[in-house]
């Protein structure tokens, strides 16, 4: 027997949930319902986003308040399925800080080349 769920979240969404039993339904359900409606830092609404960089998945919430504050789900090794990882802080939102976005450093086995600083002549000193 299908059962079908309809979520309210917030004021912006409606999820419609649909499974072949109660247990199904429910697991689905709960995910959204563990969704903050709200930002836990600013009080500003939340919505979804997903970024897709070098072949990754990210998929998350972030507030619509100045600054923005963001989020990201976890992912289930097995079923694809996504979690709320309410024990991790929001962080405030930084375009290109998510880990595949940034560009990775070149580790360096020597102290970078320069100009030497000279300690200053005694009579100069502050």
């Amino acid at each position: 027997m299908e059962i079908e769920v309809t979520l309210k979240l917030g004021d912006a969404a409606v999820v419609k949930v649909r499974g072949e039993g109660q247990a199904e339904v429910i697991e689905m359900a709960s995910f959204f319902q563990e969704l903050p409606t709200a930002c836990p830092i600013c009080s500003s609404p939340v919505q979804f986003t997903c970024r897709h960089p070098k072949g990754y998945d990210y998929y998350g919430m972030r507030c619509t308040g100045r600054p923005s504050h963001e989020t990201t789900f976890g992912a289930h090794r097995e079923g694809g399925t996504l979690f709320y990882k309410s024990s991790e802080p929001w962080t405030a939102f930084q375009p290109g800080s998510w880990p595949a976005e940034a560009e990775s450093e070149p580790a360096r086995s020597e102290a970078p080349r320069g100009r030497a600083l000279r300690p200053a002549a005694a009579g100069n000193a502050r």
